[in-house]
């Protein structure tokens, strides 16, 4: 990493996140700093610091460093720990860059909140005296393989009428559609 010029000065690029990942060589954001393609433009320039990906991450991690919610430093600590590019590093760091991008929205918003540091909800905030926690997740196919799947054992590989999914005729021979009525002639007939 390193600074650019900007009006003939150099200029620090995205300084929180470089702060984040200060020490970290295997982080899974380690691979948007490089040019994936180095040998297709000889002597052109690649802009890692105008990545749609770092700048998102370092306006996330620039308010929550503009703010301090309690347990900051903690967040800070497993960002680091997270190494490598296999699929279980990305899925710790895709999760916690949930937490952080709805903390950081909550700053931004000026509602005060704290990482919560203890088992239970991943933020706390205190509304009219009561603790309130917020639990936050991010979900995503584990694969692109898991989408190019069939229907699961047991399901007629008949396309459904409805928005091209399967119909599990397993159990039943009706239409297992909860909008469709009995003898809608867009329901498949029962074999």
């Amino acid at each position: 990493m390193g600074a650019s010029m900007v009006n003939g000065q150099e200029a620090e690029n995205l300084p929180v996140l470089q702060y984040w990942l200060d020490g970290v060589a295997a982080h899974p954001l380690r691979w948007y700093f490089e040019s994936r393609r180095p040998n297709r433009h000889p002597g052109v320039v690649y802009a890692w610091w105008r990545s749609p990906i770092l700048v998102a991450v370092e306006e996330t991690l620039a308010i929550l460093e503009a703010t301090q919610p309690e347990g900051l430093g903690a967040k800070r600590r497993e960002f680091r720990a997270i190494k490598g590019q296999a699929p279980h590093d990305m899925e710790q760091f895709l999760a916690l860059r949930a937490e952080l991008t709805v903390a950081s929205h909550l700053a931004a918003s000026g509602v005060p909140f704290q990482f919560n540091g203890e088992e239970g909800p991943d933020l706390l905030m205190t509304v009219d005296g009561e603790t309130c926690g917020i639990e936050v997740s991010s979900r995503r196919p584990k694969s692109l393989d898991s989408l190019t799947r069939g229907p699961p054992a047991g399901a007629s590989r008949t396309r459904a009428p409805h928005r091209g999914e399967y119909v599990d005729r397993s159990d039943s021979s009706s239409c297992h559609s909860r909008h469709c009525a009995e003898g809608d002639p867009r329901c498949l007939p029962s074999s």
